[in-house]
C-alpha cells in the first residue's frame, strides 16, 4: 500500500474504533477517551506533520491536561522521521501491531469449502444493537476488569450505522463475540473474543466464518483487522481466512510524562 492508501485506511480504521474526544491538529487526530486502550488515546499521525512548530509542547499539553500519559501512533503513513523525532525526546517504543486486510469473497470462500471450520453445536445470533448482554458477554469473554465497562458502553453508542454485533451460542452461553464496522464497501472487524475454556476447539474459525459470509451478504467487498504482532495465534487464524498483513504500527509513549 502506498502512503496515501495507508492514511485512508488509518482514518476508516479510527472511525471504526472512535475515541470519546477528538481534536485536529494539523493532519493529526488528537485522541481520548480516558485512559483505556492506547488506540483510543494517542495522537493519529497518520497525515502531514503540523505546521505549528511547537506541535509537541500542544500534544504533550493536550493530554497531560487530562491526566493522561502522552502517546503518539506511528505507522508507515505517518510524516518520515517522526519515529526518529519522538526517540530523542523520550519516547519508547511500545505494543507493535499489524493491519491485516483480505477480500471478502476469499474469506467467505474458505468458510464455505471447508467443513473443519465449522462448529456445530453453536448458534450464531447477529444484531445490529449492542445490548447490556452483548456488552456483559464481550466484558466476560476478554476478562477485563469492571472498570473497563464504561469505556466499552461509550464506545458502542458512539459506532457507526452499520455496524453488526456477532454472538457465538452454545446452550444459551455466550462463547464467542466479534464485531464488524461496515463503512463504503470495507468492514473493520474488532472486538474479536473467545472463551478461554474453550480456545482450540474451533469456535475462533466459527466465528470468524461467520462474519466473512455475513459481510458477503452485505456487499462488504474488503476486510481490515487490527492485531498486536506477536499474537501468533490471532495471526495463524486470520491468515487462514486470507487476510495479509497490509503494514504495521506501533506506539510511542512519554518515559516520564
Amino acid at each position: 500500500m502506498d502512503i496515501d492508501d495507508i492514511r485512508r485506511l488509518e482514518a476508516r480504521a479510527a472511525r471504526t474504533w472512535p475515541a470519546a474526544e477528538n481534536v485536529p491538529l494539523g493532519g493529526w487526530l488528537l485522541r481520548a477517551s480516558g485512559g483505556v486502550t492506547k488506540r483510543a488515546n494517542s495522537v493519529l499521525t497518520a497525515g502531514d506533520e503540523p505546521s505549528d512548530g511547537d506541535w509537541l509542547q500542544r500534544v504533550e499539553a493536550f493530554y497531560l491536561s487530562r491526566g493522561l500519559t502522552p502517546t503518539f501512533q506511528v505507522t508507515d503513513g505517518s510524516p518520515e522521521r517522526l519515529d526518529e523525532l519522538l526517540d530523542r525526546h523520550g519516547y519508547a517504543k511500545e505494543t507493535p501491531c499489524l493491519l491485516m486486510i483480505a477480500e471478502t469473497e476469499t474469506a467467505a470462500a474458505v468458510a464455505r469449502d471447508s467443513s473443519k471450520v465449522r462448529h456445530e453445536d453453536v448458534r450464531l445470533q447477529v444484531s445490529s444493537h449492542a445490548d447490556d448482554e452483548w456488552l456483559d458477554d464481550f466484558i466476560r469473554l476478554e476478562q477485563f476488569p469492571p472498570e473497563r465497562l464504561p469505556f466499552y458502553q461509550g464506545l458502542l453508542e458512539r459506532m457507526p450505522a452499520g455496524t453488526r454485533y456477532f454472538t457465538l451460542l452454545q446452550q444459551r452461553t455466550a462463547v464467542a463475540v466479534a464485531t464488524v464496522v461496515g463503512e463504503q464497501g470495507w468492514g473493520g472487524v474488532i472486538n474479536v473474543a473467545v472463551d478461554e475454556r474453550l480456545r482450540g476447539q474451533g469456535l475462533g474459525k466459527t466465528l470468524m466464518a461467520s462474519v466473512a459470509e455475513c459481510c458477503a451478504e452485505q456487499q462488504i467487498d474488503r476486510l481490515y483487522l487490527q492485531v498486536v504482532a506477536n499474537n501468533e495465534p490471532a495471526i495463524r487464524l486470520y491468515r487462514r481466512f486470507g487476510f495479509i498483513p497490509a503494514y504495521g504500527y506501533h506506539y510511542r509513549i512519554k518515559l516520564d510524562p
